[in-house]
């Protein structure tokens, strides 16, 4: 028997070395793309929320100021048929209105029900004391 050799196109073949560290690199990208993935999932859930606490805010003020209590000061309670959702308001400060009419500036926020420690929304309104009107 004869050795025969083709003497077609030779081709260099890859190293094991070479495909160990072209599967690494692939596995480094795959990791990732999943990881940026989970994170844009996250934030697209942050940003529903955050909608929901704005849409809940409108319906809150549209409710206080069209009703002869108005905004509350102080208080807490929950987002009208939203029950995920917690609202509070509390004084942060004072101020007069054009230098004649005092005001109290009353910051209202939005949370989450179970998570009380950072809100969705916040804002601050400026309302004026009703003590002082003529």
């Amino acid at each position: 028997m004869s050795n025969v050799y083709f003497k077609g196109c030779r081709r260099r073949a890859l190293t094991l070395i070479e495909v160990a560290a072209s599967l690494m690199l692939m596995s480094i990208l795959l990791v990732s793309i999943l990881m940026a993935f989970g994170r844009h999932q996250r934030q697209l859930g942050l940003v529903d929320q955050q909608e929901q606490a704005i849409a809940a805010a409108e319906g809150l003020m549209h409710d206080w100021y069209s009703s002869k209590p108005g905004l509350p000061v102080s208080g807490r309670g929950l987002c009208g048929d939203r029950n995920q959702l917690v609202w509070t308001t509390r004084p942060v400060g004072a101020v007069n209105i054009a230098g004649k009419v005092p005001a109290t500036v009353i910051e209202l926020s939005i949370y989450l029900a179970n998570q009380n420690n950072k809100p969705l929304f916040s804002m601050e309104l400026v309302q004026a004391d009703e003590s002082d009107r003529k």
